[in-house]
């Protein structure tokens, strides 16, 4: 009965995930008082980062082809770059221009290991590329917002070491290592653990969705203009 249970939740969370994300969206714009959860954003990425790595047995890490990872570093360190082409191309404000170099420039999201195992791909590279991006990320973003946009902008590298460390690095760590101490007991689980980690994304869209209720709200004509150039900045 319990297996029956966890096999009908895995299934409602994989094959509906966008749909809860949707429905997290529209909760996070029609209550925006949810932003009050916002410090529960950071504990609940660690575990959705921990769930998916579960799945990383050690052997995996050894795969790796750091070829393959020093390309995606490279592609990583350009983005910045297009990111100020496309804000230039969209004639937007030196805020928003800005907000698209760092786009372009910080670490990818926290949920690309759990989308990069739910779409069956390499997850132990995109988790490497993750933590290996982050560290990049200290350099890029404050050279490319200082050469590309000036001085007004100001970036905090300390906060981003802190999210990465406790949002990627330790909860990656410590499921790695209880993998590799219980590689039976913790592989017995590895069809519910990208499962858990998706669940994960949904509370998070939502949060950070209230956070910005008020700019969806009131951004009115420049919002369809700024989400046109996200998706061509990550469709790069």
């Amino acid at each position: 009965m319990a297996h029956r249970v966890v096999t009908r939740g895995v299934a409602l969370v994989d094959d509906y995930l966008l749909v809860w994300v949707l429905l997290s969206v529209g909760v996070g714009v029609a209550v925006p008082s949810m932003v009050i959860l916002t410090p529960l954003t950071t504990p609940i990425l660690a575990v959705m980062i921990g769930a998916v790595s579960l799945t990383l047995a050690p052997e995996r890490f050894r795969r790796l082809r750091g070829r393959a990872l020093v390309a995606i570093l490279v592609v990583q360190t350009g983005m910045a770059v297009f990111g100020f082409a496309v804000a230039r191309g969209l004639g937007l404000s030196p805020a928003l221009t800005a907000g698209f170099v760092i786009l372009g420039a910080v670490t990818p999201e926290l949920v690309t290991p759990t989308m990069t195992e739910l779409g069956g791909g390499d997850t132990a590279l995109a988790t490497v590329v993750l933590v290996a991006a982050g560290v990049e990320t200290l350099v890029v973003v404050p050279a490319a917002v200082t050469l590309l946009v000036g001085r007004s902008v100001a970036v905090d590298p300390v906060a981003i070491v802190e999210q990465l460390v406790l949002a990627v690095v330790l909860p990656m760590g410590i499921a790695v290592g209880c993998r590799f101490r219980w590689p039976d007991r913790i592989g017995a689980y590895d069809d519910v653990y990208p499962s858990v980690s998706g669940l994960m994304v949904i509370p998070v869209i939502g949060i950070v969705t209230a956070a910005n209720a008020s700019l969806i709200r009131n951004g009115g004509a420049i919002i369809a203009v700024v989400a046109a150039g996200a998706l061509v900045l990550n469709g790069g």
